[in-house]
């Protein structure tokens, strides 16, 4: 089956969201913030997400899966540039469909080369907008009685049972 992948540029989108940019030096926050909106994005539109960072001080790269999304901090031998191009390159040769998220100029002209699909750190904004303006529409349109509450799974006896102890006074 097909998936579709989406490689971020990491530090090229926090410093292009302002709502990222307003951590300033403390890119550890800056960076958790950008994994929990990629996690929601990504659990929602049903796609692999991998966020990359550069770290050009560490001697060997690092993945880790966190929240359900790839988070890969390269080594100093190898930019997020790089990275991101060679993965997009063998996903696109594998017959995946790979979104790169990034404002640099020169990554998106390789990636569209390797036949992946570019997005602006802002036209990303906007999607993940949409996405959430589009899922808060879905779930407030579903019918009461669609609702997925523990009391809907429950019998009747046991009902009248959870009843009796919240009214019961607490001795």
């Amino acid at each position: 089956m097909k998936k579709t992948y989406l490689l971020i540029d990491g530090y090229n989108v926090i410093h292009a969201w302002r709502t990222l940019d307003k951590w300033g030096d403390d890119m550890a926050a800056a960076r958790d913030e950008l994994l929990t909106v990629t996690a929601d994005y990504s659990a929602y539109r049903e796609c692999e997400s991998i966020l990359v960072f550069d770290a050009p001080s560490a001697p060997i790269s690092s993945v880790e899966e966190n929240s359900g999304v790839t988070v890969v901090f390269t080594s100093e031998e190898e930019t997020a540039d790089c990275y991101i191009e060679r993965t997009a390159y063998q996903l696109v040769r594998q017959g995946e469909t790979v979104y790169v998220v990034t404002s640099d100029g020169m990554e998106q002209s390789v990636i569209l080369g390797a036949g992946a699909y570019r997005i602006s750190a802002r036209e990303w904004r906007e999607t993940i907008k949409a996405a959430k303006k589009e899922r808060r529409r879905k779930y407030q349109a579903r019918p009461l009685g669609d609702r997925s509450e523990l009391s809907a799974r429950l019998s009747d006896e046991i009902l009248a049972k959870l009843e009796e102890l919240r009214r019961a006074e607490i001795k």
